[in-house]
């Protein structure tokens, strides 16, 4: 991802299509190099009504309407939405403001969705000739700017009002050198500036700083001039809707409080449709309506450009029909993402080459909008296995800022989901970094970019055989240690399992601290994996000891009591998803899985103590 670079005061970016703007460097107020590293715009798109023209402004035209000067630098809208053609004929989705004429262009990456038409171009067509209009030499002034590309300087005058409201996206380059014009709307005459998109003017008679520079009303004078009909300019009888809204409303984050959810295995294959239905009835039945499922992305896209969509298919549709919510976790790079890593012995790594996972998201976000309703991007990335043998904060964020322009850019109603990290006490970043200080990492990153590119922060809080409400240190738990872990580990009785805040259901609320710290109080934590492991009458999988501990009643009874105390205490929960609902289920699963023991449903489907508590607590 190539960003802006900074060269002083001289214009060196290019304007590589007449409606499409690439600028490759910026300078003064910084203009991203991509849509891809604008951070999303935080301004409603709800339909907003102005009385004194009658109209209303809504979508992505609200939102750059406001974020790049508002009232102030396009002045009111003029008209209602609505097709019509532009400067370069095609059509866009339209609307006049007395200043500026918007274009709504879906093809094009946020935040280039929204362009200026080029009435400043318009303006100018026929006086190339004279005299301001011809190349000028770059007169050096330190208080202005100069543009290679047009031959013009912007004028010191102009330059702080182009410098900070919006440069070379909103305004173009330079068409003219100042000189002093008639205004034909007051016939006074003031120094005016033709830009490709806008003129300005001089108005040193305002007693207000501000208004010394305005743009002129070229919306006015092209609506004119091609004499739209007086319907769209006719005031608005009720708020836009559907298409004629540039963009959509988007959707609100966060999901209600609380929501209930399950990981869950769908089988991707024609097969499977019993077992789906099976799956899906049992989520439903247990009054619960999401479900989460991964997308193995080495398995999806094995060879670059070359994607498996028939699985992914009849997991979404299997979903859907049920009427549930969809949350899909994305790992795992295939091997061309990333070939020095699995040339080191790591596969599924984070992914080296990043526009191919930005491309992806894309792709899948667009086939599956309004299908799929949250993406979560990666799992447990503080966990050196993870991500390709070495924890390290910067590639996630690239991932995560990729992953989420990815997902927006075909569907701004999905929420996006930083990963859920793993509790764990290590401090290797060759084998693992401890949660909360992996997440105080990622605030710290680049002056906490990382924060622009999630809605929703996911957790995946311990439990081991310690009760929901116990916290560490204040509860630290009876310490029992199973059998095998006294044998295999040469543990004590009192040692095991309650050595730390890891072990705890509540370490989330560690995490939660650590968000409101860096002021993303907003947001909600999702858990998108809890539960507690039970195989007291189960073989005891490797490095799961403490699942031993755990009866079947006490796992009903834990899991049960952590939604209580996240409802009664926790208002910043959003969606927690028991792992698991049926690993246990699926045919030929060996009992000693270690998947096995989290499951709420046995074998055929049989509901376990856990699954018949959940569906008939409160909800």
């Amino acid at each position: 991802m190539s960003k802006p670079g900074k060269f002083g005061k001289v214009i060196v970016a290019a304007l590589v299509a007449a409606t499409v703007l690439t600028p490759l460097f910026a300078f003064g107020a910084p203009t991203p190099a991509k849509a891809d590293v604008a951070p999303p715009s935080t301004t409603p798109r709800d339909p907003y009504y102005f009385p004194d023209t009658g109209h209303y402004l809504s979508g992505r035209f609200r939102q750059y309407w406001y974020d790049h000067g508002g009232l102030y630098v396009f002045g009111l809208p003029i008209t209602k939405t609505y097709m019509e053609k532009s400067t370069d004929g095609n059509e866009y989705l339209t609307q006049y403001f007395e200043r500026a004429r918007f274009e709504y262009h879906p093809e094009n990456n946020y935040p280039y969705d929204v362009l200026l038409t080029l009435l400043g171009n318009v303006a100018i067509q026929g006086r190339e000739g004279e005299q301001p209009f011809q190349p000028a030499a770059d007169a050096q002034n330190p208080n202005g700017a100069y543009s290679p590309q047009t031959q013009h300087n912007i004028d010191p005058d102009f330059w702080p009002f182009w410098n900070q409201y919006g440069g070379l996206q909103n305004f173009g380059f330079p068409k003219s050198e100042a000189f002093q014009e008639k205004n034909a709307a007051d016939g006074n005459t003031y120094k005016v500036q033709y830009f490709e998109r806008e003129r300005m003017e001089s108005h040193p008679e305002a007693t207000d700083p501000k208004y010394k520079v305005l743009l002129g009303l070229l919306g006015n004078e092209y609506a004119a001039k091609i004499g739209i009909s007086d319907s769209v300019r006719a005031p608005e009888t009720s708020p836009p809707t559907g298409d004629a809204i540039p963009g959509g409303l988007g959707q609100n984050w966060p999901a209600p409080h609380l929501s209930y959810g399950f990981n869950a295995f769908l089988q991707g294959n024609p097969d499977g449709a019993g077992f789906n239905s099976q799956t899906t009835s049992a989520i439903t039945g247990a009054g619960f309506n999401w479900i989460r499922f991964q997308l193995i992305w080495r398995d999806f896209e094995p060879s670059k450009g070359q994607y498996n969509w028939g699985p992914l298919d009849i997991q979404v549709n299997a979903a859907n029909q049920a009427g549930l919510k969809v949350l899909l976790s994305v790992v795992k790079s295939p091997d061309w993402a990333d070939p020095i890593a699995v040339s080191q012995g790591h596969a599924g790594s984070l992914p080296e080459d990043q526009d191919a996972f930005y491309n992806t998201m894309r792709l899948v976000a667009g086939r599956y909008a309004g299908k799929i309703n949250a993406y979560e991007i990666w799992n447990e990335q503080n966990l050196a296995g993870e991500v390709g043998g070495h924890v390290d904060v910067a590639p996630y964020v690239a991932t995560l800022k990729n992953g989420y322009l990815g997902v927006k850019k075909n569907d701004p109603n999905a929420a996006v989901l930083f990963g859920g990290l793993t509790p764990t006490g290590f401090k290797d970043p060759s084998v693992a970094i401890d949660d909360t200080v992996y997440l105080q990492q990622f605030y710290a990153y680049n002056n906490g970019e990382g924060k622009q590119y999630y809605d929703v922060l996911a957790a995946h809080p311990g439990s081991a055989a310690n009760l929901p409400d116990w916290k560490y240190p204040d509860n630290p738990g009876p310490g029992h240690c199973s059998p095998t872990a006294i044998q295999r580990f040469g543990a004590q009785e009192g040692t095991c399992w309650n050595g730390g805040p890891d072990f705890y259901f509540r370490r989330v609320e560690d995490q939660r601290a650590i968000m409101e710290q860096n002021g993303e109080s907003g947001k909600q934590i999702w858990l998108t994996e809890f539960g507690w492991d039970a195989c007291q009458n189960l073989p005891v999988p490797q490095n799961y000891d403490y699942c031993a501990l755990t009866s079947d009643q006490q796992q009903a009874d834990n899991l049960v009591r952590a939604y209580q105390l996240a409802r009664d205490n926790w208002p910043w929960m959003g969606v927690m998803f028991v792992w698991n609902l049926n690993y246990a289920s699926i045919p030929g699963i060996s009992q000693g899985d270690e998947k096995y023991g989290w499951s709420v449903l046995g074998p055929g489907f049989a509901p376990r103590p856990a699954y018949d508590a959940l569906k008939n607590m409160p909800k």
